[in-house]
């Protein structure tokens, strides 16, 4: 062997050497952050739900609470559904939300048209929400 191939083995040696010594050593340089992140989505699950309950039940009070009254005007109605449609929908209530929308849509008709049958439609689609999901009020 050359005296150059011996010394490019010992440097690529050296240097493959350094190499592994330092993947095994060395720490994220996060401090760890990682296992942090790990469970970041479940809790960030967790208060997207929680939120999301909270807003719905919230918005069905001021619902009934407009949907009882004589005199609906249309504005309350589309600031009904804007505050519906704020709301961030975790993955597990799209349906819901959905059924709540379309309902606000009818309620929409009715303000519109003065159309009994939507403000019917409505009700009956909001109630048939409450009755699937036992966590809404039910007033």
């Amino acid at each position: 062997m050359s005296k150059k191939l011996k010394i490019l083995i010992v440097l690529s040696v050296i240097i493959l050497a350094l190499f592994l010594y330092l993947v095994l050593t060395s720490r994220p340089l996060d401090g760890g952050a990682g296992a942090k992140a790990i469970n970041q989505p479940d809790k960030t699950k967790e208060k997207l739900v929680s939120d999301y309950k909270s807003g719905v039940n919230k918005f069905l009070a001021d619902y009934w609470r407009v949907i009882e009254e004589k005199d609906i005007s249309i504005e309350e109605g589309q600031r009904l559904k804007s505050r519906l449609l704020e709301l961030k929908v975790p993955a597990d209530f799209k349906e819901l939300h959905l059924s709540l929308a379309m309902a606000l849509t009818k309620l929409e008709d009715y303000l519109k048209n003065e159309d009994e049958n939507g403000k019917e439609e409505s009700r009956q689609m909001v109630g048939q929400a409450t009755t699937s999901y036992d966590w809404l009020n039910k007033n």
